[in-house]
């Protein structure tokens, strides 16, 4: 079977509207296949196809990733262990 390729503004038209900065987001995350003809990038009918039925992954950070104390810890201790060149002129 034949695979046609599609550019990327015809390929997020075909998914229903998604724009083309998340498409290029899930390239470059390695969520879609995609082929290149120089500079240029496409996606295949198959892969159209496979994003169809099982859609695309969350792009969004998981915030619960990082435990409380962690984030206390960072934002409560000095960037490099130093004074600030305000207090340390005093």
């Amino acid at each position: 079977m034949t695979s046609r390729l599609y550019s990327l503004d015809d390929a997020s038209r075909l998914l229903g509207c998604i724009s083309i900065w998340t498409l290029r987001k899930h390239i470059a995350y390695g969520n879609v296949a995609v082929v290149r003809l120089g500079r240029r990038v496409f996606i295949g009918s198959e892969e159209i196809d496979r994003i169809h039925k099982e859609g695309l992954p969350s792009l969004r950070c998981d915030a619960s990733s990082i435990s409380n104390s962690e984030a206390v810890s960072n934002s409560n201790s000095p960037e490099d262990g130093r004074e600030s060149q305000a207090s340390a002129t005093r």
